[in-house]
């Protein structure tokens, strides 16, 4: 493979490196530079974020016997974490065990990981000053990786995974090394544990086997890794809480075939009407679906035909089958299908969700030294880095986001009254119904308690012991009132 990235010293090449290692870390201190106000100070502000830092501290405390932890008083089949299943305690329990939790362990441990999978990168692949400009670039200027940098959600750590997997995944296709296959393979599984989505990332591993052709070997390649993403989609599954409120939920309980097809053809419909009909009223996330399908048309395009360079030194198009980009195309095909088949395409839901597989699919390019997309993808994401800082969106106008959040002073009051039972057999006995989702909140409960969350009805009430509310919405039998402060009302269930 002829390198088309400009020749440069070892010395440079190294530099390269270390910017590139960096630059997660590069990119808090600009973000810090550019709001006034110390990253390292971002807490805990959205639902998913306060329940993955609440299972994080619940579990360093107490492991698994603590009270439930879900929505609408619905709890997974093994373990008891489950509001986020056991991605947050797979992506970040050792670092927990060893250092602790705090209001920024997610964002410091999704720094982390991004660093550790470019110096694995860089170790393995060696890249070019250039290529290690380009990539540091990439991870600087793309929109959703600094929307969610500042968060305690797992985003970030996305990036991480998909560029191992690159890493990985090369050094199979290229010198055959059965140990790369293996640790490709792992980032797959390690993936689909917590994000089912991540299991599509066999299709390019199997397009390797089956030498990019469409035939029976594509059939036998496939069946194996079909096998496997349906364990691990089960055992993920298992660990989380069921989502009533989930299209999935509803699909997986459909009463037969002719209706589970109908279902799933008419929420693809409405996605899709979502998708490219309706207005996002964000102009940073219609950028971003203009530039994940102009790379999508431009990886199907470049499967038949690419540009070479002549020995007269013009650009010329050559025809022909090229596996690889064809590979690429078929991935974000497949993201989007994914998406729109058992996802949503409104609330940022497919923004975050597809994001990671056009930053693998840029990465690979440059992986490849097939950097004039790129190149060009830069470009673009600046731009759509502008439209982002030019109307902030997201962590970037959450409040409270960089300060500790205020509290009613009668919290401590609250938190002195739940009382945790450490002899208690049925985890429900030390388990808060609640719709009140707060740092202090989070912080301050007794962290052997679960969290019930979700709005309350009176299907979804009477499992805990507990309800923490600051208005009750339903009527609910069997509890007692044993503290109202104004700010909050307590009530706990009466024994029998």
């Amino acid at each position: 493979m002829k390198d088309v990235f400009r020749r440069s010293s070892a010395r440079a090449d190294h530099i390269g490196w270390a910017v590139f290692i960096l630059s997660p870390f590069l990119l808090l201190w600009m973000i810090s530079l550019f709001l006034g106000v110390n990253t390292l100070d971002s807490h805990p502000v959205w639902m998913d974020e306060l329940s993955n830092y609440r299972t994080l501290l619940s579990w360093h405390e107490h492991g698994f016997s603590t009270g439930y932890y879900g929505m609408l008083e619905q709890n997974a089949a093994i373990g008891t974490m489950g509001t986020s299943g056991i991605g947050p305690i797979l992506i970040y329990g050792l670092f927990v065990k060893l250092f602790g939790v705090s209001h920024n362990t997610i964002m410091l441990c999704n720094a982390l990981w991004c660093s550790l999978a470019a110096a694995v990168f860089c170790l393995i692949r060696k890249p070019r000053l250039s290529a290690s400009l380009l990539l540091t670039g990439l991870m600087l200027c793309y929109a959703p990786i600094v929307l969610y940098c500042l968060t305690s959600m797992t985003q970030w750590f996305d990036y991480a995974l998909v560029l191992l997997y690159i890493t990985f995944l090369l050094g199979f296709q290229e010198k055959r090394r059965v140990w790369m296959l293996v640790l490709c393979i792992l980032c797959i599984l390690m993936g689909t544990l917590y994000r089912p989505m991540y299991c599509i990332l066999f299709l390019p591993v199997i397009l390797i086997f089956c030498r990019y052709r469409i035939g029976w070997r594509l059939v036998w390649f496939s069946i194996p890794a079909l096998i496997a993403s349906f364990i691990c989609c089960y055992i993920g599954m298992q660990t989380a809480a069921p989502q009533a409120q989930g299209f999935v939920y509803h699909l997986l309980r459909a009463p037969d075939a002719a209706t589970f097809v109908r279902m799933l053809l008419s929420h693809a419909k409405s996605n899709l009407m979502d998708y490219f009909i309706r207005p996002t009223h964000s102009l940073m996330q219609d950028a971003f679906r203009v530039l994940y399908w102009g790379v999508t048309i431009g990886c199907g395009l470049g499967t038949f035909v690419c540009t070479v360079l002549s020995p007269e030194r013009k650009l010329r198009l050559r025809f022909g089958y090229r596996g690889p980009m064809m590979s690429c195309f078929a991935l974000l095909l497949a993201a989007f299908a994914f998406t729109v088949l058992f996802y949503e395409t409104y609330d940022w839901q497919d923004f975050r969700r597809l994001a990671p597989y056009l930053w693998l699919v840029i990465a690979y390019m440059v992986a490849r030294n097939r950097p004039s997309i790129p190149t060009l993808m830069l470009g673009c994401c600046v731009v759509t880095l502008g439209l982002l800082l030019f109307s902030p969106e997201g962590a970037f106008v959450d409040a409270n986001r960089f300060a500790y959040p205020e509290s009613p002073e009668s919290l401590p009051e609250v938190v002195a009254a739940i009382e945790y039972d450490e002899a208690a057999d049925d985890p429900f006995d030390n388990t808060i119904r609640t719709d009140l989702c707060t740092y202090p909140i989070m912080e301050q409960i007794h962290p052997g308690m679960g969290m019930q969350y979700g709005w309350f009805t009176t299907e979804t009430t009477g499992k805990s012991r507990w309800i923490l509310t600051d208005r009750l919405k339903c009527p609910v039998s069997g509890y007692e009132n044993v503290l109202d402060t104004g700010d909050y009302k307590l009530y706990r269930k009466i024994d029998e």
